[in-house]
C-alpha cells in the first residue's frame, strides 16, 4: 500500500518532538548460564524460550531513581537544566522506598531547579503513557516547551528464582531511561498514540504484601489462558490503531520498538504486521526492563542504523494490570 499522510500546514506550537533519548544500564552482566545454575532451568531454554541470553543487574546500593537519573545526565550534558520546564517519572513503582516519591529527589540531583515534576504509574507502559501525557502537555500549556521523560527499574530483585508461578519473569532486568520533548521541535516528530486498557486482569500479578519480598501471580492459569488469547492481539490492535489515527492506516511502520517478551510471540507480532526481524530489534541481550525497552529498543534501532530519517516508527508496550499502548513518530526532519 502507498505510504501517504495528507499533510496540512501545521504551527510549530502544534507539534512536539523527540530532541534527544538516552539509556543507561548497570555494569553487572548476569548470563544465561547464570540464570541456569540459580534456577535449575536449562540454558537452550531460557534462550530460545525466554529470549534471555543476558541482562544487567543493579548494584545493592543502585535504586530506580539513580537508574533514571544517571540515563537523564546523559542528555543534560547536552543542554541547560535550567531549560527543563517539567519532568516525569514514568518508571517502576519499586523505588528507594516503599511510599516515596522519587521524582522530587531526581529534580534537586540533576539541578532541574525551574521544573516541576510528577510521577505516572502504569508499569511497563509507563514510557508510553508518558510520551503522550508529555505531548498533550507541551501543546495545551504555552508555558512549557521542555519535558524531560525519565523512567529507572530495578524488578530484577522481586522475582523469585525457584518459584515456578514467576518463572516467565526471569527475564526481568535493571536500567534506566530518559527522553527530552520539545514543543515545535520538527525533527522526530510525535504523532498520535492510542492506548487499551482489560482491568479484568488487574489481581493476577503484585507484590501479596508490604513485608513480602517478590513478585507473585494468582490464579496463573486463568491469566496464562487469557493473555494467550488477548496480548499479542491487543499489541496488533493498538498498534494499528495509533497508525491509523496518525493518518497512515492499513500501513506497517518501518521500525518497531517493542519491549520484551517470548520469541514467538515477538515473531507472531511481527508477521501480523508484515514487517521482517531487521525492522525491530529483540531484546535478548537486555532482557525486559519494565517500561525502559522501548527506549532501549530505539536506542539500539538508532545504533545499527535500523532507524533512517524519513522513517515511520512505533513504539509499544504493555503493563500488567493489563494496559497495552502505541506511540507514533516520524523520525527526522518533517
Amino acid at each position: 500500500m502507498t505510504r501517504k499522510r495528507v499533510e496540512q500546514a501545521v504551527s510549530p506550537t502544534a507539534i512536539a518532538g523527540i530532541v534527544d533519548i538516552a539509556v543507561y544500564l548497570p555494569e553487572r552482566v548476569e548470563s544465561s548460564e547464570q540464570i541456569s545454575k540459580k534456577t535449575g532451568i536449562p540454558r537452550q531454554v531460557l534462550e530460545e524460550r525466554f529470549g534471555i541470553r543476558e541482562k544487567r543487574v543493579a548494584g545493592s546500593k543502585e535504586h530506580a531513581s539513580d537508574l533514571a537519573g544517571n540515563a537523564a545526565k546523559k542528555i543534560l550534558q547536552k543542554i541547560d537544566p535550567g531549560e527543563i520546564d517539567a519532568a516525569i517519572y514514568c518508571g517502576s513503582p519499586y523505588k528507594d522506598y516503599p511510599v516515596w516519591a522519587c521524582a522530587p529527589k531526581i529534580q534537586h540531583e540533576l539541578g532541574l531547579d525551574k521544573a516541576y515534576v510528577f510521577e505516572i504509574m502504569n508499569m511497563s507502559a509507563g514510557f508510553n503513557t508518558a510520551l503522550k501525557i508529555a505531548k498533550d502537555m507541551l501543546l495545551a500549556d504555552p508555558h512549557l516547551h521542555n519535558i524531560l521523560l525519565v523512567a529507572g527499574s530495578k524488578e530484577s530483585t522481586l522475582v523469585d528464582p525457584v518459584n515456578p508461578r514467576t518463572r516467565f519473569m526471569l527475564d526481568f532486568g535493571d536500567g534506566g531511561a530518559a527522553m527530552l520533548i520539545r514543543k515545535g521541535h520538527e525533527e522526530n516528530v510525535i504523532l498520535e498514540s492510542f492506548l487499551h486498557t482489560d482491568g479484568s486482569l488487574y489481581q493476577h500479578v503484585r507484590v501479596p504484601a508490604v513485608e513480602e519480598r517478590f513478585l507473585d501471580v494468582f490464579n496463573f492459569d486463568v491469566m496464562k489462558n487469557k493473555l494467550n488469547d488477548v496480548s499479542a492481539n491487543n499489541f496488533v490492535r493498538v498498534i494499528q490503531e495509533a497508525l491509523a489515527r496518525s493518518g497512515y492506516p492499513g500501513i506497517s511502520p518501518d521500525f518497531l520498538a517493542l519491549l520484551h517478551m517470548k520469541a514467538s510471540i515477538f515473531k507472531y507480532i511481527l508477521n501480523k504486521l508484515g514487517l521482517k526481524e531487521e525492522q525491530s530489534v529483540y531484546l535478548e541481550q537486555f532482557g525486559h526492563i519494565s517500561c525502559v525497552d522501548i527506549v532501549v529498543a530505539l536506542h539500539e534501532g538508532l545504533r545499527l542504523q535500523k532507524v533512517r530519517e524519513g522513517d515511520l516508527v512505533v513504539m509499544a508496550s504493555a503493563g500488567t494490570g493489563y494496559t497495552w499502548g502505541a506511540n507514533v513518530i516520524k523520525w527526522g526532519k518533517l
